[in-house]
């Protein structure tokens, strides 16, 4: 395990072994979505994601799939087998590699993908992303963080470090809430970004 923090950037790496993303931890986010925490999550994200568009959607990393079957015209794309198959059984299933969609959502996903390159890249003008992720002060903040995830977080933001991050591949923020820290989570911050480029 090697971290990377560049001081310039405020953006950290963390070169791990990622853990297996299973039944185990499939049936951990169902758990989380019979919470009242879960619920609330769930109606909020659907309201920030409609304050801005209210069309067709790809949510990448779906957990259990609780925000996309409560929300219409969304379909889900993962890299667990159990994820996949439920997302198929559903008829929501869709690679972003094969698919272009007007919108995206990671909600708790992003961090989790050690390569945003050929996926930020390849999205059109227009396309709007929908973020929500640990935000961090500084480089003590993470290690002593319960979202410092060795075996499942490659990266590791502050605000400006995801701004900055997201302008490199075109993208500008349309805003910044708060909403799942108010809802009890622990410096989760959620962004809207749209591609200019």
């Amino acid at each position: 395990m090697k971290f990377i923090w560049d001081v310039y950037k405020e953006e950290g790496f963390l070169k791990i072994t990622p853990r297996n993303y299973d039944v185990e931890y499939f049936h951990k986010y169902e758990e989380y979505s019979k919470t009242p925490m879960g619920a609330r999550l769930t109606e909020d994200r659907i309201n920030f994601v409609d304050r801005w568009h209210t069309g067709k959607l790809l949510d990448i990393g779906v957990g259990s799939g609780q925000f996309l079957k409560a929300r219409g015209n969304t379909y889900g794309y993962d890299i667990n087998p159990v994820g996949i198959k439920m997302l198929k059984d559903i008829g929501k299933y869709a690679d972003w590699k094969d698919s272009v969609f007007p919108a995206y959502s990671f909600f708790d996903s992003f961090e989790h993908i050690k390569d945003h390159m050929t996926m930020l890249n390849t999205m059109c003008p227009g396309t709007l992303i929908f973020i929500s992720i640990p935000i961090f002060r500084n480089v003590q903040h993470i290690f002593d963080s319960k979202h410092f995830r060795p075996d499942e977080h490659y990266w590791y933001f502050t605000t400006q470090g995801l701004l900055r991050y997201m302008v490199n591949y075109g993208f500008a923020c349309l805003d910044i809430d708060n909403f799942e820290i108010r809802a009890g989570r622990e410096d989760i911050w959620s962004f809207v970004f749209e591609k200019r480029r």
